[in-house]
């Protein structure tokens, strides 16, 4: 996202608490598949994205790392959790359609949790850390392709609390999150995903009602090397 120069507000909020190398953000996308891993399986998923960053201070990017985990506990149900280098995530995902190899459509809804520290070494101030908490429900449709490719849509309604560099306030927002991803069928145990995602910014609440927020979307691009079983 392009720079600019203006007077920082709380509208800025969201932006603000992303900061090249001294900050973390949640992942705005999922770089996971749709479907769920089979019952007893296990999957391992490494993940790299790049956040697009406007706060007229900081270069426009934010990287980030992360490696994550699925078991299958149940028929159309797994567990995970990902860890990048500020934070971690724990889901749930259930699989509503598709729970056949080769049915071409798939459905799952993936309840997510997670919590990011923040590092703000820049600041003069008495702290240098802050802790952002989130909540997303994240809806997946995916068209599968007779080789295990996946075409992933996703839709993801997302709650986070966090506080802002110059506020000491508790601040609360709510965004709607969208995203786009292809996973490739490399080989029988590897599917390469590349992803877009979008987090827009919605509602804000500081200590009193909520208000609607004006900015612009917040964007990310990433890739993802999904391990899957192949016994």
């Amino acid at each position: 996202m392009t720079r600019v120069s203006r007077p920082l507000t709380p509208r800025l909020l969201f932006l603000l608490t992303c900061a090249l190398l001294w900050g973390g953000c949640a992942a705005l996308g999922t770089l996971e598949t749709a479907d769920t891993v089979p019952r007893g399986k296990t999957r391992l998923n490494a993940q790299a994205w790049v956040q697009g960053v406007d706060d007229g201070k900081k270069p426009g990017v934010l990287p980030q790392v992360a490696v994550s985990g699925r078991a299958g506990i149940a028929d159309g149900l797994d567990i995970g959790g990902r860890v990048s280098l500020q934070g971690v995530e724990g889901s749930l995902k259930l699989q509503l359609a598709g729970r056949q190899e080769g049915e071409p459509f798939v459905m799952s809804v993936a309840p997510t949790v997670g919590a990011v520290l923040f590092s703000h070494a820049w600041e003069e101030a008495e702290w240098k850390s802050k802790t952002q908490l989130y909540a997303a429900l994240p809806l997946l449709f995916a068209f599968r392709s007779p080789d295990g490719s996946q075409l992933v849509l996703g839709l993801r309604p997302t709650w986070m609390r966090f506080e802002e560099l110059y506020d000491p306030d508790i601040r609360n927002m709510l965004g709607l999150g969208a995203s786009v991803g292809y996973a490739f069928r490399v080989n029988p145990g590897l599917r390469v995903m590349p992803e877009l995602a979008m987090l827009l910014p919605v509602y804000e609440r500081v200590g009193g009602s909520w208000t609607q927020m004006r900015e612009e979307p917040n964007l990310q691009f990433g890739v993802a090397f999904l391990m899957d079983p192949t016994r």
